[in-house]
């Protein structure tokens, strides 16, 4: 059809006066749009493809990064477990790093109060700012009657909040209500705590089996109930999701232990 040049020569000849040219013009023009229609389609296929694709590989760099965060949770929470264990199994070395914390405590309270007054300062002023923008952008989004408002009102109490509690510990800070003698350093505390705890470990020991795993269950169980309480706690004020990750793997080691204890206690029972 396109080796035709409309020079019109068929038309003048046809017997039937049929408007040859003029069919041909029509056709070569429905011809053109199918072509350019074709291209089209496939220019949206093609981009259509692409953004699938980056898409799918967004999501599982996001899935990685999940997977990645929630690995290092769960190592985080194994490490303060296995800490946790090794002090409970040692009260003499529990007695020395409470004795060692609260030295040092003491230690930065005397001479790093100005430190912290100037940080707890600029804590203030910087909350103070963060309250001012939400409540900027609150005023701004119930006059637009925005549909992020109660993200935006829970944004706004959120830091208040937390202005509030910069605000309270700095009042307390500047009350200097600090007594000296109650922060020095105190030896015959720590040795006091050591000697009760040397006692302990040697008084530990005269418990038979049965009676070691029972208070090691009485142990498992308070600390399980306290994480459950943390979690909880974590739920209702809308914790970091690392957070939520590392209670609840905390959660799970504390159930095996005390199925594991629990087992130990049958097994020295019937011993």
């Amino acid at each position: 059809l396109f080796d035709c040049i409309e020079c019109g020569a068929c038309s003048w000849v046809c017997p039937s006066h049929i408007p040859l040219v003029q069919y041909y013009r029509a056709s070569k023009a429905e011809i053109l749009h199918a072509r350019e229609e074709h291209k089209k389609a496939e220019q949206s296929r093609v981009r259509f493809e692409a953004r699938q694709a980056r898409l799918q590989r967004e999501e599982a760099e996001k899935s990685a990064k999940r997977a990645a965060r929630k690995q290092a949770a769960e190592q985080r929470a194994r490490d303060a477990s296995a800490t946790s264990q090794v002090v409970e199994d040692d009260p003499v070395a529990a007695a020395i790093n409470r004795a060692k914390a609260k030295k040092a405590a003491q230690q930065t309270m005397v001479s790093g109060d100005v430190s912290q007054k100037q940080r707890l300062e600029n804590d203030v002023a910087a909350i103070t700012q963060r309250l001012e923008k939400a409540n900027q952008k609150l005023r701004q989004a119930e006059a637009e009657r925005s549909e992020h408002l109660e993200a935006l009102r829970a944004g706004v109490e959120k830091t208040r909040t937390k202005l509030e509690t910069a605000q309270q510990a700095l009042a307390a800070l500047n009350s200097d209500d600090f007594d000296e003698t109650e922060t020095a350093p105190s030896a015959d505390a720590a040795a006091t705590a050591i000697a009760k705890a040397m006692a302990a470990r040697t008084a530990k020991p005269k418990l038979d089996p049965a009676e070691q795993a029972r208070e090691k269950l009485r142990t498992l169980e308070q600390r399980l109930h306290k994480t459950r309480e943390r979690l909880a706690q974590g739920h209702n004020e809308h914790a970091e999701e690392k957070v939520i990750s590392a209670l609840e793997a905390t959660i799970l080691r504390l159930q095996d232990k005390i199925a594991e204890t629990k087992a130990d206690i049958s097994t020295a029972e019937a011993e």
